[in-house]
């Protein structure tokens, strides 16, 4: 059984460079400019990432959070 502080973290949304770490594992092709990350242009960066690789948005997004 997991204790309280586990269960926490095994809950809690992987953070951008965890994130940034799973999509440069799988697709070496992505560069440092391909993965700027702003919050204000979140959008703009998925769907470029989306181009490059040709995943749809729920792939993508799967692979980041490291499913």
């Amino acid at each position: 059984m997991l204790n309280n502080q586990e269960s926490e973290s095994k809950s809690l949304p992987k953070t951008w460079v965890d994130q940034k770490a799973n999509l440069r594992k799988k697709f070496t092709v992505l560069r440092d400019p391909d993965l700027n990350y702003e919050e204000s242009e979140k959008t703009e960066m998925i769907s470029k990432l989306q181009a490059k690789l040709g995943l749809s948005d729920e792939r993508l997004l799967s692979i980041m959070e490291g499913r």
